[in-house]
């Protein structure tokens, strides 16, 4: 596997595993994943990389749970929530047909 494939699969991970903020901890499903991120940290940070997301459902928590680590401006860039279909194509440029009508359909971007 690659290694910038790798990454990216560890950051799918916590996207495809129900992040949510709980208690004021980031859970995926009703486990801190305090863990995960420190992985993905310690990935990037040896790579001297950063990150940036692109959240839809999960509203902004995977990228909540990487800023809530100390020391995460060190390689998280940014992170964007792209809620409605417009802004998914506007801000993301995912191409239009792409951009999924029902949830169902998302594993397709």
């Amino acid at each position: 596997m690659r290694p910038t494939f790798a990454l990216f699969a560890a950051a799918a991970a916590l996207a495809a595993h129900g992040v949510r903020w709980s208690q004021g901890r980031a859970e995926m499903n009703g486990l801190d994943v305090t863990h995960e991120v420190a992985l993905l940290a310690a990935a990037l940070r040896a790579r001297h990389w950063r990150v940036a997301t692109a959240e839809s459902c999960t509203g902004g928590l995977i990228a909540a749970a990487c800023t809530a680590m100390p020391g995460s401006s060190d390689w998280f860039e940014r992170g964007f929530v792209t809620y409605s279909n417009a802004s998914k194509t506007e801000q993301l440029g995912v191409p239009v047909h792409l951009v999924p009508l029902d949830v169902l359909a998302l594993d397709a971007v």
